[in-house]
C-alpha cells in the first residue's frame, strides 16, 4: 500500500474542521403514493365530478399520527378554553342571581363594589373579600354573598382547571 502524504498545516491558513453531511429535513414520498387534492372546477354547464383520490399508504398515516397527539401547547390550549368558558360561565351566574338589597334601595344606596377572588382548581373559593367597597356596608355584603354563591353554583357544573385570581365589579344602581 502506498504511503500517504499529509500536508503539515500552515500557520497562515486556520484549520477548518469537516463539515458535517447533509441531513434531510423531510421525508418526500413518490407522486405516485401522495394524494394532492385538487380544487373544484365548477362549470355552468357541466355537473361537478369529484376526481378520485390516490389512497396514502400506512406508514405516511403513522407519520401524520402525532398530530393527533395532545400537545403541550394544545393542553395549554384546552386550560385556557376551558377557563374561559367557567368565566363566562361564573358571570351568567352572576347576572343571573344578582337582586338589589331591598334595604339599600329603601335608602337609596348606591355603588360599585369590586370583590377580589382566588379560586382553586377545582372551582372552590380559596379567598374572598371587598378590594374596594361602595361605601355601604350592606352593598359590599350583599356583592361578597352574590359571588359565592353564584362560585358555588357554577361548580356543579365546572371548574376551572388552575388558580385563577379575579376581581369582579359588582354595580348597584338604582334606576329612576
Amino acid at each position: 500500500m502506498p504511503e500517504r502524504h499529509v500536508p503539515e498545516p500552515d500557520a497562515a491558513m486556520p484549520i477548518q474542521p469537516p463539515a458535517e453531511p447533509d441531513r434531510p429535513t423531510q421525508t418526500v414520498l413518490p407522486v405516485s403514493e401522495v394524494s394532492v387534492p385538487q380544487p373544484p372546477v365548477v362549470s355552468a354547464t357541466e355537473p361537478h365530478v369529484p376526481s378520485p383520490r390516490v389512497p396514502v399508504p400506512a406508514p405516511a398515516l403513522a407519520a401524520a399520527a402525532p398530530e393527533t397527539l395532545p400537545t403541550p401547547t394544545r393542553a395549554r390550549e384546552d386550560v385556557q378554553r376551558q377557563e374561559r368558558l367557567w368565566y363566562q360561565a361564573l358571570l351568567e351566574e352572576l347576572r343571573l342571581q344578582k337582586r338589589y338589597p331591598l334595604a339599600a334601595r329603601r335608602l337609596g344606596q348606591e355603588g360599585v363594589v369590586v370583590v377580589s377572588l382566588r379560586v382553586r382548581p377545582d372551582g372552590g373559593i380559596e379567598a374572598a373579600g371587598i378590594a374596594k367597597g361602595s361605601g355601604f356596608a350592606m352593598l359590599d355584603r350583599a356583592a361578597l354573598a352574590l359571588i359565592e354563591r353564584a362560585v358555588a353554583t357554577v361548580r356543579t357544573q365546572m371548574s376551572p382547571r388552575r388558580s385563577t385570581t379575579l376581581e369582579i365589579p359588582v354595580a348597584y344602581r338604582l334606576d329612576g
